[in-house]
């Protein structure tokens, strides 16, 4: 899926699109992308938004569109985001 979703961002940025993705890509998600520009001669330009822990917390439990209302994911998916490492730099605070 992710193959498909660099593949296809990358066909647009050919067609001289200005392209973005978004979504929740980890770092752990970012090969493929990178593979995919590098093969077409473009480059890869990589931002995390991520607010405050507590913040993340009350924006996910309180969506009205049927996300999730457990703490347990949200918090686990929140903490995959904070083990950064080298991509730390790519943080922006989005509180």
């Amino acid at each position: 899926m992710i193959s498909a979703i660099a593949s296809a961002a990358a066909r647009y940025v050919s067609g001289e699109y200005e392209t973005i993705v978004d979504g929740g890509v980890g770092p752990w998600f970012l090969d493929p992308f990178i593979e995919v520009a590098a093969a077409s001669g473009t480059g890869v330009d990589y931002v995390i938004l991520r607010p405050q822990r507590e913040v993340a917390l009350r924006r996910a439990l309180e969506r009205s569109d049927g996300g999730l209302k457990d703490r347990g994911p949200v918090l686990h998916m929140y903490e995959e985001f904070s083990l950064l490492g080298e991509f730390e730099r790519h943080v922006v605070d989005s509180s």
